[in-house]
């Protein structure tokens, strides 16, 4: 049988690992996966960083059907933006560290008790606020539509044909597993050009994989911008081609689309 690309990575990228129901890989033994980007940054060191802008809203909001959000996303929303202005006694990376947790909770299918408590250590009617705002509210009515449509089916189809089943799965299991198949198969592309190009002189050294984005390493300084560039269309092929309104930032640098 032929080896599939995510059997690859996990087999000969070293220290990745795969989890029997998810399509994220995870780091063996000690990880840095889940420090925050600054102290993640202090082991790393020099590197390209490449995140997914908004990744996890981007995919939801086009993958449930939110139509106002997705075609903010697509002219350019920065959904931190609306809040920054609502919280202006905290820093920009404060206000956005936890309306990010929100809104991952809200995309893998946490309820809004979970919300409130992570809103919480904004202020106190952090919550309100929030669950206030256009597009949450608009990716909250969309959110409802899908679970009562899986209900309904009683299974979901993500990307590569695979099926997840309310036979097998919760609700929030099968909210999470379906976003992170979508932001795998986004992610993909890079892979593929590590795997092309891992032993060759010019090539990639993988330093670590953060699920919506990953740090690698140009063996030679001179060629780091043809590999900016490479990566910058291949990513940017594929989210156009699933209709997911995201884009690469690389050292903290957005990239066009």
């Amino acid at each position: 049988m032929m080896e599939s690309n995510h059997d690859y990575y996990y087999e000969h990228v070293e220290f990745l690992s795969e989890k029997e129901i998810t399509d994220r890989f995870y780091s063996d033994g000690g990880t840095i996966q889940n420090l925050s980007r600054e102290d993640r940054n202090i082991f790393i060191g020099e590197s390209l960083e490449i995140d997914l802008v908004q990744a996890q809203l981007a995919i939801v909001a086009s993958r449930w059907n939110a139509k106002m959000t997705t075609e903010a996303l697509k002219n350019g929303l920065n959904i931190w933006d609306s809040f920054y202005k609502q919280f202006p006694n905290y820093q920009k990376d404060y206000v956005k560290k936890w309306v990010k947790k929100a809104i991952y909770s809200l995309c893998f299918g946490a309820g809004k008790d979970l919300r409130k408590k992570i809103l919480h250590n904004l202020s106190s009617n952090a919550s309100e606020i929030f669950h206030k705002n256009i597009y949450i509210v608009d990716v909250l009515k969309a959110r409802n539509k899908f679970i009562q449509y899986i209900k309904k089916n009683k299974r979901i189809k993500t990307v590569r044909n695979k099926w997840l089943s309310t036979n097998e799965l919760t609700i929030p299991q099968i909210l999470a597993l379906f976003a992170q198949a979508y932001e795998y198969e986004l992610i993909e592309p890079i892979f593929e050009l590590y795997k092309k190009n891992k032993n060759n002189k010019h090539g990639l050294e993988m330093i670590c994989y953060e699920f919506d984005g990953l740090h690698l390493r140009v063996k030679r300084e001179e060629d780091k911008e043809e590999w900016k560039r490479r990566i910058i269309e291949v990513v940017n092929i594929k989210a156009k081609n699933l209709g997911i309104p995201t884009k690469l930032e690389i050292n903290g640098v957005c990239t066009l689309n």
